[in-house]
């Protein structure tokens, strides 16, 4: 046997692992597409969401100065359900941008590190689609609102002062309520 047999015997050509890398990759973003689907489609559903329900809610809101700590709270948490849809994009631009590189073993260049790959198309699909009921979850903090809200409004006073009592009683009320406990 000569040299160039035994060496087309022992080697793979270039091309042919070039072709294997661009088919491993195309694997990948194929195995991951109906995840990307999935997340585009809840991207559209939560604008329109944000756009029909919080934007007006939060207007609704934000005519009148409401001071109270709880109510502030859970304005922030809604408020936080405007950064889930480019926080989704994200992860769908990381997830697109997988290249053989991520996928491939540290020591052999050339090899498929298949549980690797496995463990990044898992963690792509979990962050693809299990990002939580966000508008269950929204619609849960404007229940919260609008409950606190007509709880407030049925106290007698300003809404105000009630608030600022259920912070911290007023020193005539912390005294008389020491003196009735000495009593």
């Amino acid at each position: 046997m000569n040299f160039d047999t035994a060496l087309t015997k022992v080697g793979t050509p270039l091309a042919d692992i070039e072709a294997y890398k661009k088919t491993e990759v195309r694997k990948f973003h194929q195995e991951l597409t109906p995840s990307i689907t999935f997340a585009n489609n809840s991207i559209e559903s939560l604008e329109k969401f944000i756009a029909e329900k919080i934007h007006p809610f939060l207007a609704k809101i934000e005519r009148r100065n409401v001071q109270d700590p709880e109510i502030a709270k859970w304005l922030e948490a809604l408020r936080g359900t405007f950064e889930k849809p480019n926080a989704l994009r994200l992860v769908i631009r990381d997830a697109e941008k997988v290249t053989w590189k991520q996928i491939s073993q540290t020591v052999y260049p050339d090899e498929l590190d298949k549980l690797g790959r496995d463990a990044l198309l898992r963690g792509y699909q979990r962050r693809l689609t299990c990002f939580g009921d966000v508008q269950g979850k929204s619609t849960w903090y404007m229940g919260l609102i609008e409950t606190r809200v007509l709880m407030l409004a049925e106290q007698p006073g300003p809404a105000a002062v009630v608030v600022s009592r259920t912070i911290a009683p007023s020193v005539e009320e912390a005294m008389s309520a020491d003196e009735s406990d000495d009593g």
